[in-house]
């Protein structure tokens, strides 16, 4: 039986490419990669050449130290020039320099650097950056709500500028509402510290910690709390695909993430408010849940007789532990439930 080659087993790749505003794609074989990487590879060491000794050595070491895919020979080839004899001071050297690292980095084709962070990494660094501006945020919430008008939306007030001259602004943000969706802008009072403060003020919550595009408004994000609340199954894709037919657009997998981002910081600052309001009537110690939890069962009265079984208690058939591996494994989030319900891995 004579052998045939496999289908699928090419090593040929599609590249594309846009030129005078039109897309390009075009087949790349192995033989034609292995050229562009040998053209590429001649430029590179044409324009090393030309650059002084100390200036190779320093890119060199630069490269030496760094991460590249499919690198593995240094660029000094050649005698190398002498260095420019018209430039005047070190700063103009300098940008010389890295004016001539940076076009070789934009011609060079088939480096790319390796980036080592995973999801885990960028969920850690959104946490700790909506921390850091937990307490302003809840503070200004609020005050959105004693502002309420009744129909969700504070009471608006025109812009005062700072007397310390103009205050930032947010320019050109996206405004979902339920039956509306715009582009706005808003300033920054002298006393806000980040952007979401200013959004709440108006109404609306960003998606993002510290450079929001996108804003969904406190009360759209109110009505699908308490909708979710009556029907468990109602998630936050329906949600979204409910707002997009209002709003007359199709639907996109990364507006579901942009969502589900602001409900949960929203839950985070209901979360807040309803713990200072338990500590102020006294119902924030670790184990309150536990003793109140059910009246029939925890609460005593005077002189009670005692029961055979003081109270009743039923487990979840193991349903927690697939929680467990995760929690305990070398991906570590930092983030706690929002809830005492769930009692914290130190209480004992």
């Amino acid at each position: 039986m004579p052998l045939s080659r496999f289908r699928g087993l090419s090593k040929a790749a599609i590249s594309y490419s846009v030129r005078h505003g039109q897309r390009h794609r075009e087949v790349l074989t192995a033989a034609k990669q292995r050229d562009r990487v040998r053209a590429s590879d001649s430029s590179r060491r044409t324009r090393m050449r030309a650059m002084a000794a100390s200036d190779q050595d320093l890119v060199n070491d630069m490269m030496a130290h760094d991460e590249f895919a499919n690198y593995d020979e240094p660029f000094s080839e050649g005698a190398p020039s002498a260095p420019n004899a018209d430039l005047g001071c070190e700063d103009e050297l300098d940008y010389e320099i890295f004016t001539e690292m940076a076009s070789q980095m934009a011609n060079s084709k088939g480096y790319r650097r390796i980036d080592h962070r995973v999801r885990m990494d960028r969920t850690e660094a959104q946490t700790e950056h909506w921390a850091l501006q937990m307490d302003h945020l809840v503070a200004v919430y609020l005050e959105y709500r004693a502002k309420d008008t009744g129909d969700g939306m504070p009471s608006t007030q025109p812009h005062v500028p700072s007397s310390d001259g103009e205050s930032c602004r947010i320019s050109d943000i996206g405004l979902v509402d339920v039956f509306s969706y715009c582009r706005g802008s808003f300033h920054l009072s002298s006393s806000q510290q980040f952007p979401n403060e200013s959004l709440i003020s108006h109404g609306y919550l960003g998606c993002s910690p510290l450079h929001p595009t996108v804003t969904i408004s406190i009360r759209t994000l109110a009505v699908f709390r308490q909708y979710h609340r009556s029907c468990p199954g109602f998630s936050i894709h329906a949600q979204c695909k409910a707002l997009c037919h209002l709003h007359r657009v199709p639907y996109r997998p990364y507006l579901s993430a942009q969502f589900s981002a602001a409900f949960d910081i929203y839950l985070k600052i209901l979360a807040r408010v309803e713990q200072s309001i338990n500590a102020v009537l006294g119902c924030n110690t670790p184990d309150w849940r536990m003793r109140n939890a059910c009246p029939a069962c925890f609460y005593k009265l005077k002189d009670e007789p005692p029961l055979e079984f003081s109270y009743l208690a039923s487990i979840d058939g193991n349903n927690s532990l697939k929680r467990w591996a995760s929690r305990h494994s070398r991906n570590v989030d930092s983030r706690e439930p929002r809830s005492d319900y769930t009692p914290k891995l130190d209480f004992s």
